[in-house]
């Protein structure tokens, strides 16, 4: 076989090969101190998966039952690119927010894209979020969020740290 044409069958394979997929399996909780970002000048400390959470994933999914304070969330992420439902709470007695999402592996790392319709003072909002999740070299989780509008979606980073 000729040079060019391995090289061509190496890299087909190559494209063809599965993504690594990190397995986000166990609980975390939130390390505020490696959490802060300061978008613009103001120090932004999101909890965007609680004060803990606790990841199952297999193939198929990743289910996360975030908990914050006394609350309790359950998010549901279908692993191979079709589309999710979930609940948002909004609180203050207001009703939950329908979350339509779509999560995809990139480089990595697990991107999920999410919108949502929800009425801010007295408007009618639509909200594009990107969430980017994957274990850095100290084995921390990390997400970092971006999205529009800003002045809902501020630029952010969570970091948690997995205590089992």
């Amino acid at each position: 076989m000729a040079p060019l044409a391995v090289f061509a069958v190496i890299a087909l394979v190559g494209m063809l090969a599965p993504q690594t997929r990190t397995d986000f399996s166990g609980t975390w909780a939130f390390d505020e101190a490696r959490s802060q970002t300061r978008p613009g000048g103001h120090v932004v400390i999101a909890k965007l998966l609680g004060d803990e959470v606790t990841i199952r994933q297999d193939l198929k999914e990743m289910r996360q039952t975030i908990r914050l304070g006394s609350a309790t969330v359950e998010a549901v992420y279908a692993l191979d690119g079709s589309e999710s439902r979930n609940l948002s709470p909004e609180g203050a007695g207001k009703p939950d927010v329908p979350v339509t999402s779509r999560a995809s592996w990139e480089e990595g790392r697990l991107v999920i894209r999410s919108t949502s319709t929800s009425e801010v003072q007295g408007r009618t909002i639509t909200t594009e979020t990107t969430r980017v999740l994957w274990i850095d070299a100290g084995g921390k989780l990390i997400l970092d969020r971006s999205g529009t509008p800003t002045s809902e979606v501020p630029t952010s980073r969570s970091v948690y740290t997995r205590v089992r």
